[in-house]
């Protein structure tokens, strides 16, 4: 899968926006955030984490605004796109974990 990253700039040249886009043109990426937004320091403002276009995260939240000292202030759980609270995100993915090892484990003992 081929990964086209947009970058923006300050005018004093800092960096401000980078963007992470897979081939369909959709907002993605498996190691880390697809949309990073920056302060004029330099500093991290906001990380989102998006697959095949859809807020997803499954080991945390898939959007966190941080402070200028980078602790997040806000942060949202999101699965395929949906909004959901930290323990129905945790109840999801728990889940979907448990579903694999039951599919692994029946297609081994075929």
């Amino acid at each position: 899968m081929s990964t086209r990253i947009e970058e923006k700039y300050y005018p004093d040249g800092k960096l401000e926006t980078r963007l992470y886009y897979n081939e369909k043109n959709e907002l993605h990426r498996e190691d880390g955030p697809a949309e990073e937004r920056f302060y004029t320091s330099g500093k991290i403002c906001s990380r989102r984490w998006y697959f095949e276009g859809k807020l997803h995260r499954e080991n945390g939240p898939a959007v966190e605004i941080l402070h200028f000292i980078k602790r997040p202030v806000s942060i949202y759980y999101y699965l395929n796109g949906k909004h959901l609270s930290i323990s129905e995100h945790r109840r999801q993915v728990m889940l979907q974990k448990l579903t694999a090892e039951i599919a692994t484990d029946c297609e081994v003992r075929l």
